[in-house]
Order: structure tokens, then C-alpha cells, then sequence
């Protein structure tokens, strides 16, 4: 088993993630972190794919290495294991607030779809912004 994470480990630790947005900043943040974020966010977590080539999200690309140690994997957009929750399968594309706190009992820090490529991390100190670039209008 050890052997298995540090393997998972380098391959996400030594991958580019990509993230879009309307804004420029320069950190990100959770949904409990200010007030504006506490009012609009719709999920506990922060959103990344495998690929930069989205562009529905906004023209703010944000390149980024995550230090992933314990991730819950999904084979499309549920997990096998039901949350007890809510007696549901959680969703990457909505974690609820029963879903982050079922994730934080278990130390959870990201939910991985193999399939669409798609992280959701839940700590920003885990993310490393390597670029910034915004697309031409």
C-alpha cells in the first residue's frame, strides 16, 4: 500500500492542473474564507481539470501543480461508496456540505475522476499557481 500511494503521489504532485475563472487573483479560496466567497460559492471545493483547453469557466487560465496525499477516486462523476449521510453516492460536480463533512472525517484532501480528468481539492494551501495568463479578446 505504501509503495501504491508514493506512486499516486508523484502522478498527481508532478502534474499540471488547470483552472478557470472570471477574475484574476492571487490565491485561492474556500467557501467559508470571506464573505464574498461564503455568499456565492456552490461547493466546499475548488475545481481543476487535466486540460487548459475549457473555456466555459472564463478567460483567466490558472496553471497549477496540487499536493494531493489522500484523494477519493471516482470512475466518472460518483464514488462506489455511499456517504452516511445522506445515504447518496458523492457527486465531484456537487460536493455538499454532508459530502465536505463526510470528506473531513475521513482526511480526505481532493475527489479524482479518472474519467473526465476533473479534481476537486479542498485545502488551497495544497495548490501552487505556476501561470496565470488571460485569453485574447
Amino acid at each position: 500500500m505504501y509503495k501504491l500511494r508514493n506512486i499516486l503521489k508523484e502522478t498527481f504532485t508532478d502534474k499540471k492542473y488547470y483552472h478557470r475563472s472570471n477574475n484574476k487573483f492571487t490565491e485561492f479560496k474556500v467557501k467559508g474564507d470571506d464573505e464574498y466567497i461564503k455568499k456565492n460559492a456552490t461547493d466546499n471545493g475548488i475545481y481543476f481539470t487535466s486540460t487548459s483547453k475549457i473555456k466555459s469557466y472564463g478567460p483567466v487560465l490558472y496553471t497549477v501543480k496540487l499536493d494531493i496525499d489522500n484523494p477519493l477516486y471516482v470512475r466518472y462523476y460518483n464514488s462506489e461508496e455511499i456517504n452516511p449521510y445522506t445515504n447518496k453516492k458523492i457527486n465531484i460536480e456537487h460536493i455538499t456540505d454532508e459530502d465536505f463533512r463526510y470528506i473531513n472525517e475521513r482526511d480526505i484532501d481532493a475527489v479524482i475522476s479518472h474519467l473526465t480528468g476533473q479534481v476537486v481539492i479542498f485545502d488551497p494551501k495544497k495548490i501552487k499557481i505556476l501561470d496565470v495568463t488571460t485569453d485574447k479578446m
